[in-house]
């Protein structure tokens, strides 16, 4: 018999679904980390894009998140989830690949009509995936086991870092050299990640589905404002919201601002934000033990309150700086990134009811998406509004892209006081969060010259007393 306390055994056809998501995601990692990695950026440059594209480019993806609404909808109203999923998703897979071959099917048209018809193909291409994210998410809402969830999800971001950290090496040695032809080697790249993220579409026609009874979904506008009417759940939406726009209204022209301002090649900017994918290999399963056994509200809260450091590094950032202080600064953001995107994942599938749980995913995800996604051109707006170079603070240049840094910093200290509104039962004080990691790398590689200092300290007090015959304590 089985002791009381002990969680049963995973069945085995769950055990190689949980392999295979796992497996399917890492693959996934690749696809993304070449579509989105800074080499995107020198090609859209090569296609004539300027600020205005790049804020145009990267709300496109924010703004489409009102396609989760669709796709919750369609969730909701059928029994069978999979293969929905399966087709929609692995067309969508294809599009970049035809987008890089614009240049190549037609040859002889203007670049800046290809640039518009490679936004209006990103445009379909988001559209498609987002529809397939609340789908996908219902679906391993109700496949995974409860009370180990947020432990199975460490582990499979650990291996989802680990493989994009690899392919953002690969991409920047492909792209090494300033000699190399974007287009043409950006193409190449694109259809090897499209080959993978198809395989990952792939993987999950074995992957264990639970059918759902369509009827006991409510209607359609009952489905639409049981978020909303749900207390708790309203808490984190508002934050997930204004946490959107602040960060997207910089991030999206911080790769821009360190190749086009700081003078970073596209190599190196594809290592230094490589950084990002190092640290989540070791603190992943870290994180998702903490939020099982803690909960998920004092990780949210220490997380926001880091947030505001970022813009603000990026507004005292030199060209020497970009290259040795962004892969330190990141590597210690990326700890921060990890828990917090694990603690809304988590938060988002545990707290949702299953009956509207697709809904509930995408009023979180497509709500906090499109304010992003408003944020992003809102950013691209004052690039291209705000003058270049206007005055100079204490040896500071306030320049067009320093304002829109100085700008989101406080909008995200603002976004960190609603954190600390968020509603958890149960949840445990935020500063746990600190004491659980004060030891955790990479935190103590920062502590490392602390430490050593506190031994040398205690080792000279042990000599001295010591040499003077002294047994009292030591300090």
């Amino acid at each position: 018999m089985q002791p009381a306390g002990t969680p049963a055994p995973t069945p085995p056809s769950l055990r190689r679904s949980m392999r295979l998501i796992t497996a399917a995601g890492s693959l996934a990692m690749v696809y993304y980390g070449i579509v989105v990695s800074p080499a995107r950026v020198a090609y859209f440059r090569s296609l004539g894009a300027t600020e205005f594209h790049f804020g145009l480019i990267g709300a496109i993806p924010m703004v489409m998140l009102a396609m989760q609404f669709v796709g919750a909808l369609a969730a909701s109203r059928v029994r069978h989830r999979r293969w929905l999923w399966i087709a929609m998703c692995g067309t969508h897979r294809f599009f970049y690949a035809g987008m890089v071959c614009l240049p190549l099917l037609l040859p002889a048209t203007d670049k800046r009509v290809l640039l518009g018809i490679s936004i209006g193909i990103l445009v379909m291409d988001a559209m498609l995936a987002q529809f397939c994210v609340p789908i996908w998410f219902s679906w391993m809402g109700d496949l995974l086991p409860r009370k180990t969830l947020n432990t199975f999800w460490g582990h499979r971001h650990r291996w989802m870092m680990l493989l994009k950290t690899v392919t953002c090496l690969g991409v920047a040695y492909v792209f090494r050299s300033d000699a190399v032809d974007i287009q043409l080697t950006f193409r190449a790249v694109v259809f090897f990640g499209c080959l993978l993220g198809v395989l990952d579409i792939a993987l999950f026609i074995w992957v264990d589905e639970v059918p759902q009874d369509p009827e006991k979904n409510g209607g359609v506008l009952a489905g639409f404002l049981a978020p909303w009417r749900h207390r708790a759940f309203r808490s984190f939406l508002l934050y997930r919201c204004a946490q959107a726009f602040a960060i997207m209204f910089s991030a999206a022209f911080m790769p821009l601002y360190a190749m086009k301002e700081l003078g970073v090649s596209v190599s190196s900017a594809t290592l230094i934000w490589a950084v990002l994918g190092i640290a989540p290999i070791f603190v992943s399963k870290a994180w998702g033990r903490f939020a099982d056994g803690h909960g998920y509200k004092p990780i949210l809260t220490v997380c926001a309150c880091w947030k505001p450091i970022a813009p603000m590094v990026f507004f005292f950032l030199t060209p020497w700086g970009a290259l040795y202080l962004l892969p330190v600064y990141f590597l210690a953001d990326a700890v921060v990134n990890t828990g917090m995107q694990l603690a809304a994942n988590g938060y988002m599938l545990t707290e949702s009811p299953r009956e509207h749980r697709s809904m509930f995913v995408a009023s979180v995800m497509a709500a906090a998406g499109m304010v992003g996604g408003v944020a992003a051109f809102a950013g691209g707006w004052a690039l291209e509004a705000l003058p270049k170079s206007s005055f100079t603070v204490l040896g500071i240049a306030m320049t067009n892209y320093r304002w829109v840094f100085l700008g989101s910093a406080l909008m995200r200290a603002a976004a960190a006081l609603l954190a600390f509104r968020v509603h958890e039962l149960g949840s445990e004080r935020r500063m746990n969060v600190l004491y659980y990691y004060r030891g955790a790398w990479p935190l103590r590689m920062v502590l490392f010259p602390v430490g050593r200092y506190s031994h040398y300290v205690r080792d000279r007090r042990r000599r001295t007393a010591a040499a003077n015959g002294s047994s009292g304590p030591l300090l």
